[in-house]
C-alpha cells in the first residue's frame, strides 16, 4: 500500500439525497447520506424551516454563508461506502405508506 495514494479519513466517498413530504402538515425535508472514507457513514435530515431560517439569516447578515447541520445518525461500515441511494419501501406489509431507507 503506498501510503501517499490513502485517502484522507475525512474525504467524501459517496453521496445520495432524498427530498421527502414529511408528516401531516406535509413539510418538504431533505435527507443526505455522506460515506467518508474512515467508513463512517452520516444521515442528515434538513427541514424546510432549517432552509428558510438558514436564508433569513443570511440575508440578514447580508452574507453567503454555507448551511451547517449536524448528522441524526453515524454508522460504521465494515468497508467503505463507494456508492449509495435512498429507496422508499413500505412501512409494513400491509400499508400503502412508505418510507425512505
Amino acid at each position: 500500500n503506498d501510503p501517499q495514494r490513502e485517502a484522507p479519513s475525512n474525504e467524501i466517498q459517496a453521496v445520495a439525497g432524498c427530498a421527502v413530504q414529511d408528516g401531516e402538515e406535509n413539510k418538504l425535508s431533505l435527507y443526505v447520506a455522506v460515506a467518508r472514507a474512515n467508513k463512517a457513514l452520516a444521515i442528515y435530515r434538513i427541514s424546510e424551516e432549517d432552509l428558510t431560517t438558514s436564508q433569513r439569516d443570511d440575508e440578514s447578515k447580508q452574507q453567503q454563508s454555507p448551511t451547517t447541520t449536524e448528522a441524526f445518525t453515524v454508522h460504521k461500515t465494515p468497508k467503505r461506502v463507494s456508492s449509495l441511494c435512498f429507496a422508499k419501501v413500505p412501512a409494513d406489509t400491509n400499508s400503502e405508506s412508505s418510507k425512505p431507507l
